[in-house]
């Protein structure tokens, strides 16, 4: 691999229905990193609870990852199909939340299996655990469970189905787009608090949640800052917001990267300034991750590792993989990510490989996550949820 210049950011999606509610979930309280609050909010002491780690979506895990790993155990299930698309959430204790086609399953720390629930047609990106324990899971309608797997209620949208990943509020409020009815709040019963219908008709995207309860989501080629209550705060056109979802900084800047004929990364104030952009060619769909110096990694098409600093191209780790995919970076700002065969990297933060480890078996695998220990998980097509640790 080789060490050049450097490149960054994108997003994925989030998604949710109409609805039938019973055994409404308890309130809870805490959050975990980010986007939490008494009463509501993600749960407390998840190293993973959502999609790209937390409601800011930063892809930034809390603890140090392996330094020596190697493969700990392997989850399969038969007749199953995984995807790279739908990643796992991981809750408080340590249980993994691991979309399937058709049903999530709670896997423990030793990778044994607790529970399977079906859920619907299919899976729509990452599961989102709140702080009562009720697990919210994506797919052709949004699905609340309750920590045990039962089905608490679920969400069918009017038309199409869901758009990508649900977000939690402080609140308990459940944040999600659907594909063709726009982006929509519920209660932590199902019910629909507001709605923002789309103009041309796809939605999308994941939710972003600041820290002032600002909702940041990407619509209608427009980049959109939303209230808790779904007033419209400022808009921003953007080239295509289809699979884009925004990340916010620890400064309040929201980035975001669009993969069109004009596409490329975007840095916008928490105002609605644009304040940086850079046409590369990275992948809307699978979003950057941020580091706490604030430097920006993301994969581009051709599977250069980019990183950014300050709004400047700092360094490209040429083809650091065979895959474009979403990047993982720890608290030592050490970054791992998975290739089309299976490998996981590890490169330090001036993209020096520091080391790599083949899972045998085939296929390719998705973006790794990271438990509290520092366990990464990935998922393989082919081979399930892979554990890998010292």
């Amino acid at each position: 691999m080789k060490l050049a210049l450097l490149g960054i950011v994108a997003m994925l999606a989030i998604g949710c229905g109409g609805s039938k509610s019973s055994d409404q979930p308890a309130d809870g309280g805490g959050d975990a990193g980010n986007g939490g609050g008494t009463g509501g909010g993600l749960a407390q002491g998840s190293p993973w609870p959502m999609f790209r780690h937390g409601t800011n979506h930063d892809g930034r895990a809390t603890g140090s990852g392996p330094k020596a790993p190697r493969e700990l155990w392997r989850f399969t299930a038969e007749n199953e199909f995984f995807s790279n698309y739908c990643p796992p959430s991981i809750g408080a204790d340590g249980t993994i939340y691991l979309p399937a086609s058709a049903t999530l399953y709670a896997v423990g720390p030793d990778g044994q299996r607790k529970w399977a629930a079906t859920t619907s047609a299919h899976c729509k990106g990452a599961p989102a655990v709140a702080a009562d324990g009720t697990i919210y899971v994506s797919g052709d309608k949004l699905v609340a469970l309750a920590p045990d797997g039962i089905e608490r209620w679920s969400f069918l949208p009017p038309v199409d189905e869901m758009g990508g990943s649900p977000t939690v509020g402080a609140d308990g409020s459940i944040f999600v787009a659907t594909e063709a009815a726009g982006f929509y709040a519920l209660t932590p019963q199902g019910s629909t608090r507001w709605t923002k219908p789309t103009a041309n008709g796809s939605a999308k995207t994941s939710a972003a949640l600041a820290a002032d309860g600002t909702l940041y989501i990407a619509q209608d080629a427009k980049l959109q800052a939303l209230t808790a209550d779904g007033v419209t705060l400022w808009e921003a056109p953007i080239a295509d917001s289809q699979h884009v979802s925004p990340l916010i900084g620890s400064d309040g800047s929201v980035y975001l990267t669009v993969s069109s004929l004009n596409g490329g990364l975007y840095a916008f104030s928490s105002s609605g300034a644009a304040r940086w952009s850079d046409l590369q060619k990275v992948s809307a769909q699978f979003p950057p991750a941020i580091a706490a110096d604030g430097t920006l990694y993301a994969m581009t098409f051709t599977g250069d590792l980019l990183a950014y600093r300050g709004g400047t191209l700092a360094s490209t780790l040429e083809k650091a993989s065979l895959n474009q995919d979403m990047p993982l970076v720890d608290a030592d700002g050490v970054v791992y990510f998975a290739d089309n065969i299976c490998t996981v990297h590890a490169v330090d933060a001036l993209g020096k490989p520091l080391w790599s480890l083949p899972l045998i078996g085939g296929g390719s695998c998705g973006a790794p996550i990271m438990a509290a220990e520092g366990r990464i998980y990935v998922v393989s097509p082919s081979m399930g949820l892979i554990a890998i640790g010292d």
